[in-house]
C-alpha cells in the first residue's frame, strides 16, 4: 500500500512539522523578510510621488492598483516586520538567557548535592567495608573455634597406650566432589598439623571408604623399610603419584577408615592410620567401629557445621547497593 501524503491514512504529518518549525523560526523568518522589503521598497522611492499616484485613484481599481504598487506601503511593511522579529529575537536571547543561567545555577546545586552525597556515600562504604572485615574475621574465629572444638573430642577415640604418638584421627567432610580436612588429632605434634588440602573423590583410602562404606588396609609395607614397595602400594591401591606420596608428613602402613553417615547418607569419612604396623591390629579395629558406631551422630553434625563454616568463609562479598550508589555518583561527578 503506497502511502498518502495527506488524509486520515498518513503519517507523515507535513503541516505539524511546518508549523513546528514556523514556531521556532518567526522571529527570524520576519526580520528576514523585513530586510527585504525595506531593500526593494528603497530602489522604488526615488522616483516614486504619492501625491500624483492619489491623485490618479478614480476607482475601487485604481485603488487596488495603488496599493499594490505603493513602495511606501512595502518599505513601512518592511519596517513593521523587521522590527517586530528583532524584538521577537531579543526576548528569545533574554529568555534563553535566563533558561542557561538557571540550568547553570541548578547544574552547581546538583554538583553540590553530588558532592555531599558523595562524602556521606563513602563514609557507608568505609564503615560497610569495616563491618564486612568484622564479619569475616568472626566468622574465621567460629570456624577455627569449631575446628578446636572438634579436635578435642578427637582425644576420645581408642588407640593403643604405647602407640599414640604413632597414631592419628581425622575428619573429613564430602564437598563439592572432592573431601576436606576437618579436624584431626594426634599426641605427635608432627602429624597433628592441620592443612585446607583437598583430597579428590577418586584417590586415597578415603575414597576407598566413601565407595564401600569401610576401609581396612593391613598389607602396606613400612616406609622405613622399604621405600619403593611403599610408594608402589600406594600408586596401584590409591592412585597417588610418588611425589605426592613423599610429601605426606606421616607414612601411614595401617589405615582403617569409616564413612560417616547423616539420615542414611554418607557426609564424609573418619580415617585412622600409624606409621607402626602392629598399631591397629583385629581388636584396636573393633573398638573404633563400636565407638564411631555410638557417636556418628556427633561426627555428622560436625561435620555439617564445618561445611558451613567453610562456605561462609568462602562466600565472595556483593557489592551493597551503597557501594553500586558511589560509582555512579563518581561517574556523574567526572562528568559534570
Amino acid at each position: 500500500m503506497k502511502e498518502q501524503w495527506f488524509g486520515y491514512s498518513s503519517n507523515k504529518k507535513v503541516f505539524e512539522r511546518l508549523g513546528a518549525r514556523l514556531d521556532r523560526f518567526l522571529h527570524i523568518a520576519s526580520s528576514a523578510i523585513g530586510t527585504i522589503l525595506i531593500a526593494i521598497s528603497s530602489i522604488f522611492l526615488s522616483n516614486y510621488t504619492l501625491a500624483t499616484e492619489i491623485e490618479n485613484i478614480a476607482d475601487a481599481k485604481g485603488f487596488l492598483v495603488f496599493l499594490y504598487e505603493n513602495p511606501w506601503l512595502y518599505f513601512i511593511s518592511g519596517a513593521v516586520s523587521l522590527l517586530l522579529g528583532a524584538i521577537g529575537i531579543s526576548k528569545d536571547h533574554k529568555n534563553l538567557s535566563e533558561k542557561i543561567g538557571a540550568l547553570t545555577q541548578a547544574n552547581h546545586e546538583l554538583k553540590g548535592e553530588i558532592t555531599d552525597i558523595t562524602r556521606l556515600s563513602d563514609n557507608r562504604r568505609a564503615e560497610l567495608d569495616k563491618q564486612a572485615e568484622d564479619t569475616h574475621s568472626l566468622r574465621g574465629d567460629i570456624a577455627t573455634l569449631h575446628e578446636e572444638l572438634v579436635r578435642q573430642w578427637l582425644i576420645n577415640f581408642p588407640t593403643p597406650k604405647d602407640k599414640k604418638s604413632y597414631c592419628r584421627v581425622s575428619l573429613y567432610y564430602y564437598s563439592e566432589k572432592s573431601f576436606t580436612l576437618l579436624a584431626r588429632y594426634s599426641e605427635n605434634p608432627r602429624y597433628s598439623r592441620m592443612h585446607k588440602q583437598r583430597f579428590s573423590q577418586n584417590e586415597g583410602a578415603i575414597s576407598k571408604a566413601w565407595q564401600h562404606g569401610e576401609w581396612i588396609d593391613s598389607d602396606c609395607p613400612d616406609y622405613t623399610q622399604d621405600v619403593e614397595a611403599y610408594l608402589a602400594h600406594h600408586k596401584e591401591m590409591y592412585l597417588f603419584e610418588r611425589e605426592k606420596t613423599v610429601s605426606f608428613t606421616m607414612k601411614s602402613c595401617r589405615i582403617f577408615a569409616l564413612a560417616v553417615k547423616d539420615a542414611g547418607i554418607r557426609i564424609g569419612v573418619v580415617v585412622f592410620e600409624s606409621d607402626k604396623s602392629d598399631a591397629l591390629n583385629a581388636r584396636v579395629i573393633k573398638e573404633l567401629k563400636e565407638h564411631c558406631a555410638k557417636y556418628e551422630s556427633n561426627m555428622a553434625k560436625f561435620m555439617r557445621q564445618g561445611m558451613l563454616y567453610d562456605r561462609a568463609l568462602n562466600l565472595q562479598r556483593a557489592p551493597s547497593a551503597a557501594i553500586e550508589q558511589n560509582d555512579v555518583l563518581k561517574s556523574l561527578r567526572s562528568a559534570a
